[in-house]
């Protein structure tokens, strides 16, 4: 797994994960890898993205999350 913090601009703390993975059972094979994006959005909130491409079927989510004032 690879995984990093940084900054872009004024955006900071800006998160990134990358993991792959193979899997084999019974001669068959799966492999591929998930991502994962998180940044903050504005002073109580948090935008997100997460992501699985392999062998199979490909899937993506986008989520935001607010803390409240």
């Amino acid at each position: 797994m690879l995984s990093h913090y940084f900054n872009m601009g004024s955006i900071r703390n800006v998160s990134i994960s990358m993991t792959g993975y193979r899997y084999e059972y019974d001669n068959q094979a799966d492999k591929g890898m998930y991502i994962s994006l998180s940044m903050p959005w504005g002073d109580n909130s948090t935008v997100s993205y997460n992501g699985n491409y392999g062998s199979g079927t490909d899937s993506s989510q986008v989520g935001y999350f607010s803390r409240g004032r």
